[in-house]
Protein backbone atom coordinates (compact mmCIF):
# COMPACT_ATOMS: atom_id res chain seq x y z
CA UNK A 1 0.00 0.00 0.00
CA UNK A 2 1.56 3.37 -0.77
CA UNK A 3 1.83 5.90 2.13
CA UNK A 4 0.02 9.28 0.66
CA UNK A 5 1.10 12.34 2.96
CA UNK A 6 -2.06 14.14 5.21
CA UNK A 7 -3.11 17.59 3.74
CA UNK A 8 -2.68 20.46 5.91
CA UNK A 9 -5.65 21.98 6.24
CA UNK A 10 -6.22 25.63 8.14
CA UNK A 11 -9.87 26.24 8.93
CA UNK A 12 -11.55 29.84 9.53
CA UNK A 13 -14.92 31.48 10.14
CA UNK A 14 -15.16 32.04 6.05
CA UNK A 15 -12.65 30.15 4.39
CA UNK A 16 -10.66 27.29 4.24
CA UNK A 17 -7.14 26.86 2.58
CA UNK A 18 -5.37 23.28 2.05
CA UNK A 19 -2.03 22.61 1.05
CA UNK A 20 -1.87 18.93 -0.54
CA UNK A 21 1.86 17.70 -1.88
CA UNK A 22 2.17 15.43 -5.07
CA UNK A 23 5.66 13.79 -4.56
CA UNK A 24 7.89 13.12 -7.29
CA UNK A 25 7.98 10.08 -8.87
CA UNK A 26 9.92 7.74 -10.44
CA UNK A 27 10.01 7.15 -14.43
CA UNK A 28 11.73 5.80 -17.01
CA UNK A 29 13.51 7.87 -19.47
CA UNK A 30 14.82 6.76 -22.42
CA UNK A 31 18.31 8.07 -24.00
CA UNK A 32 20.31 7.74 -27.09
CA UNK A 33 20.13 4.11 -28.92
CA UNK A 34 16.82 3.37 -26.55
CA UNK A 35 18.84 3.19 -23.10
CA UNK A 36 16.64 3.32 -20.42
CA UNK A 37 17.06 5.51 -17.49
CA UNK A 38 15.61 6.17 -14.35
CA UNK A 39 14.33 9.63 -13.90
CA UNK A 40 12.16 11.96 -11.86
CA UNK A 41 9.09 13.63 -12.82
CA UNK A 42 8.57 16.71 -10.52
CA UNK A 43 5.80 16.50 -8.52
CA UNK A 44 4.35 20.01 -7.23
CA UNK A 45 2.02 21.41 -3.95
CA UNK A 46 -1.61 21.90 -4.54
CA UNK A 47 -3.30 24.90 -2.68
CA UNK A 48 -7.18 25.00 -2.83
CA UNK A 49 -9.19 27.44 -1.16
CA UNK A 50 -12.42 27.05 -0.25
CA UNK A 51 -15.34 29.82 1.14
CA UNK A 52 -17.14 28.45 4.09
CA UNK A 53 -21.34 27.86 2.68
CA UNK A 54 -22.11 28.99 5.99
CA UNK A 55 -19.92 31.36 8.47
CA UNK A 56 -19.39 29.62 11.59
CA UNK A 57 -20.09 26.14 10.83
CA UNK A 58 -16.79 25.11 9.48
CA UNK A 59 -18.88 23.20 6.35
CA UNK A 60 -16.77 24.57 2.79
CA UNK A 61 -17.90 24.57 -1.14
CA UNK A 62 -15.43 22.44 -1.70
CA UNK A 63 -17.19 21.95 -5.17
CA UNK A 64 -16.17 25.50 -5.95
CA UNK A 65 -12.76 25.88 -4.82
CA UNK A 66 -9.93 27.60 -6.52
CA UNK A 67 -6.83 25.08 -6.73
CA UNK A 68 -3.34 26.63 -7.70
CA UNK A 69 -0.36 23.64 -8.76
CA UNK A 70 2.91 25.50 -7.30
CA UNK A 71 6.02 24.11 -8.65
CA UNK A 72 9.18 24.04 -6.76
CA UNK A 73 10.00 27.53 -7.28
CA UNK A 74 6.56 28.74 -6.01
CA UNK A 75 6.85 26.67 -3.29
CA UNK A 76 9.95 28.91 -2.38
CA UNK A 77 8.02 31.84 -3.05
CA UNK A 78 5.34 31.09 -0.68
CA UNK A 79 7.24 30.47 1.91
CA UNK A 80 9.05 33.75 1.38
CA UNK A 81 5.36 34.85 1.53
CA UNK A 82 4.85 33.17 4.71
CA UNK A 83 7.84 35.66 5.98
CA UNK A 84 6.15 38.72 5.48
CA UNK A 85 7.01 39.46 1.55
CA UNK A 86 4.76 40.41 -0.33
CA UNK A 87 4.32 37.38 -3.17
CA UNK A 88 1.66 37.35 -6.21
CA UNK A 89 0.96 34.25 -8.22
CA UNK A 90 -0.93 34.35 -10.95
CA UNK A 91 -1.81 30.51 -12.99
CA UNK A 92 -3.62 30.27 -16.09
CA UNK A 93 -4.42 26.28 -16.32
CA UNK A 94 -4.98 26.32 -20.06
CA UNK A 95 -1.84 27.83 -20.52
CA UNK A 96 -0.33 26.01 -23.89
CA UNK A 97 -3.91 25.39 -25.09
CA UNK A 98 -6.48 26.67 -27.24
CA UNK A 99 -7.97 27.85 -24.03
CA UNK A 100 -5.57 29.68 -23.47
CA UNK A 101 -6.25 32.58 -21.24
CA UNK A 102 -10.41 31.31 -20.43
CA UNK A 103 -9.71 31.56 -16.77
CA UNK A 104 -7.20 33.54 -14.65
CA UNK A 105 -6.46 32.04 -11.20
CA UNK A 106 -4.32 34.36 -8.87
CA UNK A 107 -3.27 34.24 -5.00
CA UNK A 108 -1.55 37.10 -3.33
CA UNK A 109 0.64 37.10 0.18
CA UNK A 110 0.70 39.92 2.29
CA UNK A 111 1.48 41.05 5.48
CA UNK A 112 -0.93 42.67 7.72
CA UNK A 113 0.00 46.14 8.30
CA UNK A 114 1.01 46.86 12.45
CA UNK A 115 0.49 43.48 12.62
CA UNK A 116 1.87 39.49 12.72
CA UNK A 117 -1.08 38.20 10.56
CA UNK A 118 -0.20 37.67 6.90
CA UNK A 119 -3.25 37.48 4.59
CA UNK A 120 -3.77 35.33 1.78
CA UNK A 121 -6.36 36.71 -0.80
CA UNK A 122 -7.37 34.54 -4.00
CA UNK A 123 -9.79 35.16 -7.05
CA UNK A 124 -10.61 33.65 -10.36
CA UNK A 125 -11.12 35.34 -13.43
CA UNK A 126 -13.30 33.39 -16.11
CA UNK A 127 -13.20 35.11 -19.62
CA UNK A 128 -16.70 36.82 -20.02
CA UNK A 129 -17.56 37.16 -16.68
CA UNK A 130 -17.89 40.92 -15.53
CA UNK A 131 -15.77 40.58 -12.33
CA UNK A 132 -14.10 37.86 -11.28
CA UNK A 133 -14.89 35.50 -8.16
CA UNK A 134 -13.13 36.84 -4.92
CA UNK A 135 -12.76 34.13 -2.25
CA UNK A 136 -12.38 35.65 1.23
CA UNK A 137 -9.20 36.29 2.41
CA UNK A 138 -7.18 33.96 4.65
CA UNK A 139 -5.72 35.72 7.42
CA UNK A 140 -2.61 33.63 9.08
CA UNK A 141 -1.70 33.56 12.67
CA UNK A 142 1.74 33.28 13.21
CA UNK A 143 1.72 29.93 14.32
CA UNK A 144 -0.17 28.82 11.47
CA UNK A 145 2.62 30.67 8.56
CA UNK A 146 5.01 28.90 10.51
CA UNK A 147 3.55 25.58 10.14
CA UNK A 148 3.02 26.10 6.58
CA UNK A 149 6.24 27.08 5.97
CA UNK A 150 7.96 24.36 7.96
CA UNK A 151 5.79 21.70 5.86
CA UNK A 152 6.10 23.55 2.65
CA UNK A 153 10.88 23.64 3.24
CA UNK A 154 10.19 19.94 3.61
CA UNK A 155 7.79 19.01 0.58
CA UNK A 156 10.68 21.00 -1.64
CA UNK A 157 12.88 17.35 -1.51
CA UNK A 158 9.75 15.04 -1.97
CA UNK A 159 8.71 17.61 -4.96
CA UNK A 160 12.20 16.71 -6.66
CA UNK A 161 12.45 13.26 -5.79
CA UNK A 162 14.96 13.71 -3.71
Amino acid sequence: MEKKPADLAIWKKSVAIQFTLKAGEAVEIRGRNDKKYLGTSKGCVFVAIAAAISEGDKKYDWDHKMTIALSEHEVAQFILGMQGNEVNFVHDPNMGSQDKGQTIKSIKISKAPDKDFIYVNAQEKTKGEESPRKYPGVALTPAETLEIRLLLGAALPKILGW
